[in-house]
């Protein structure tokens, strides 16, 4: 993490971490990324919604 508490670019070796819901919230993502920055991981959590997930999963 960079001063201020920012998290340094996305970079080709970033992670990328994701969810799948019907109704994602904010505070999972909040959360997650708050852990990674404070454990100094170059990680990325986003949820998404989805109504399918059978096809959600194919896609990742």
């Amino acid at each position: 993490m960079t001063a201020g508490g920012r998290r340094p670019p996305l970079s080709k070796d970033t992670r990328v971490c994701i969810s799948l819901a019907a109704r994602p919230s904010n505070i999972g993502t909040r959360f997650h990324n708050y852990l990674y920055d404070e454990l100094g991981l170059d990680y990325l959590y986003k949820a998404f919604t989805t109504t399918d997930i059978a096809a959600a999963i194919g896609g990742v």
